[in-house]
């Protein structure tokens, strides 16, 4: 055997540990969710029933056929947390469905009402220069939603339980590992994100403040002949929790995240933009998103950022004011509190 080949044949074997270390993590997360709730979960005719301690039954399951009548009801829920222009149609989730672009959860109530409804897409970790990377992917949360008309909360943690399975599930069927979990954060969300162990990122600027990621969410709205943007893109609060439990990460990590939301969510395919040239537009302006994020973590120092929950980043304001430094945040246009 040659050294070249042994070393491959070390590397796959390193790379095999670290996928089986990230299921194995992803599973003790599951069963720790299970411990702490108090639903009772059991199979009833073929469905999945939570059973609260008084007694309230619900059914929660995901939607895997784009026919599915319930997909009718989760545009009204949708309109109580976005506007128009950011709520996704019934055609545009039934189109999700049936090309696996997305995983849709739903918890309904013995009435048949949704009372909470989740977003999620397990996605391969990517660069725009096509290089190859390990074989992870990223669970990006897009949203978790509950009915404001229903007070139960502790549903959205119900659902996630059940976004982790099957995700888990997914993983091992295309044999990659799951670096994390990644989603975007308002402020009245974020103490839910931070028990679910998701928290924003960080860096050292050259200044010696402590800055947010200025990550920024791609425009919803695009000219689908000219492949050109119709809106500017918005500040978002990235949060993110790796798999092996670490809280920092160096800047190719982050970045091959983003561009693997951007990639997916926002450099659309031909059934959207039917022109090549449009298309091409559509990739390089999505590009200048990214080119700007990366430029902006030239300053991290050491080229390192970590995670902090609200408890530690006023912790670190505080600690910070006392040496004439400051915490930055991204400030985000009609952030709710």
């Amino acid at each position: 055997m040659s050294f070249e080949t042994g070393k491959r044949e070390n590397e796959t074997s390193l790379e095999q540990e670290r996928i089986e270390a990230s299921y194995a993590q992803m599973q003790k997360d599951i069963e720790l969710m299970q411990r702490g709730s108090k639903y009772e979960r059991s199979v009833e005719d073929d469905r999945e029933i939570l059973t609260s301690p008084e007694g309230e039954k619900f059914t929660i399951r995901k939607i895997t056929k784009p026919e599915d009548p319930v997909i009718e009801k989760l545009y009204p829920l949708l309109r109580t947390r976005f506007t128009e222009e950011e709520t996704d149609t019934p055609e545009t989730i039934r189109d999700a469905i049936s090309t696996h672009w997305g995983a849709y959860h739903i918890i309904e109530d013995a009435d048949g009402n949704v009372l909470t409804h989740s977003c999620v897409g397990l996605l391969d970790l990517k660069n725009p220069e096509g290089s190859p990377e390990p074989k992870e992917g990223i669970l990006f949360v897009g949203y978790i939603l509950n009915d404001p008309n229903f007070h139960k909360p502790d549903l959205a943690r119900e659902i996630f339980q059940s976004v982790y399975k099957d995700t888990l599930a997914d993983a091992k069927s295309r044999g990659i590992g799951i670096k994390g979990i990644t989603g975007e954060s308002v402020e009245r969300v974020e103490p839910l994100a931070n028990m679910a162990g998701l928290s924003r990122i960080y860096f050292e600027n050259r200044q010696g403040d402590i800055q947010e990621l200025p990550f920024e969410c791609p425009p919803i709205n695009w000219n689908y002949e000219t492949g050109e943007p119709l809106q500017d893109p918005t500040p978002e609060h990235l949060i993110v929790k790796l798999m092996d439990d670490k809280k920092t990460m160096d800047v190719q990590e982050i970045l091959s995240m983003v561009w693997s939301i951007y990639e997916e969510n926002y450099v659309f395919p031909a059934t959207v933009i039917p022109s090549p040239d449009a298309r091409q537009n559509n990739r390089q302006a999505v590009l200048q998103f990214y080119n700007k994020l990366k430029e902006s973590l030239d300053g991290a120092k050491d080229g390192r950022l970590f995670t902090m929950s609200l408890r530690e980043r006023r912790k670190k304001a505080r600690e910070l004011q006392g040496q004439g430094k400051k915490v930055i945040e991204v400030e985000i246009p009609n952030d709710e509190e």
